[in-house]
């Protein structure tokens, strides 16, 4: 079994969507998303998302992402996030990205702060798409794990 998933990941790795090599975007990227909270509460939401070269730093493959998402339900919860993350593979097709930053939640009369660890692959270019692939966990404010799926374009 741990041999089929090995070569399964391998595959993907090696099997880019485009034939040619992409670069981090030089300039600011917009997307929609949807999330799944694995922990509870309003599980499903719709959201939007920017994200732009973060320029602060010296030149580093570092992008900030900045996203929105509505978790509908019986009361529904906007959660509010700004985070910084390291590309690994800054000029391949499949970008693997690690980071953290903010959070703000609020919903139902409450609003709290909190904080993220964030994780994602982006995967490619599918004509002017660029679809992604994140876990995050907030601690503190939502104390959640969520997946989120999208494209930018």
């Amino acid at each position: 079994m741990n041999k089929h998933v090995l070569c399964l990941c391998a595959a993907l790795v090696a099997a880019p969507i485009e034939a040619r090599a992409q670069s981090l975007p030089s300039r600011p990227e917009f997307g929609v998303q949807v999330a799944a909270a694995l922990s509870g509460g309003n599980n499903f939401a719709i959201g939007g998302r920017i994200r732009y070269p973060f320029s602060l730093t010296a030149p580093a493959p570092i992008n900030a992402i900045a996203d929105v998402n509505l978790f509908l339900g019986n009361t529904t919860v906007a959660d509010i996030n700004w985070n910084l993350v390291y590309n690994f593979v800054p000029h391949s097709e499949f970008r693997p990205y690690a980071g953290g930053g903010v959070n703000l939640s609020t919903g139902g009369g409450n609003t709290r702060f909190g904080a993220n660890a964030v994780g994602g692959f982006d995967l490619g270019h599918v004509g002017r798409l660029a679809p992604y692939l994140e876990g995050r966990y907030t601690f503190f404010s939502l104390d959640s794990f969520i997946i989120t799926f999208g494209v930018r374009f």
